[in-house]
């Protein structure tokens, strides 16, 4: 059985980023094209994505976000990873956005934890 992650990760271009704590809630692309916001389990597991759909992306925020203070529903879905994917089916509300973090990249170019 897997444990259901307390802190999600949400990435966005850190452009992207620098205002949404001044919102009382935003949306991704996603929510309309796919139905869900995708977010991260773990910051390893952002860090992965990160590097597989972000690695052109000059500077990347993931935002750590209390999964029990999120409003819309949150689903933990399987995709081609080891561990399920949450996603949020409705608009993050900004109030649990706990951290913000400005990711790094290693000598090689990819990104690692801050």
């Amino acid at each position: 059985m897997t444990e259901t992650p307390r802190v999600l990760y949400l990435l966005l271009p850190a452009d992207e980023a620098a205002d949404v704590r001044s919102r009382a809630s935003f949306t991704t692309p996603s929510l309309e094209a796919q139905g869900f916001i995708h977010a991260s389990g773990s910051l390893a597991q952002a860090i992965r994505v990160a590097n597989r759909k972000f690695a052109a992306t000059p500077r990347l925020t993931a935002l750590a976000v209390d999964r029990r203070r999120i409003a819309s529903p949150v689903r933990d879905e399987w995709a081609n990873d080891a561990k399920p994917f949450p996603h949020i089916y409705g608009p993050l509300n900004t109030d649990a956005i706990t951290e913000v973090l400005h990711l790094k990249r290693d000598a090689s170019g990819k990104f690692i934890a801050p």
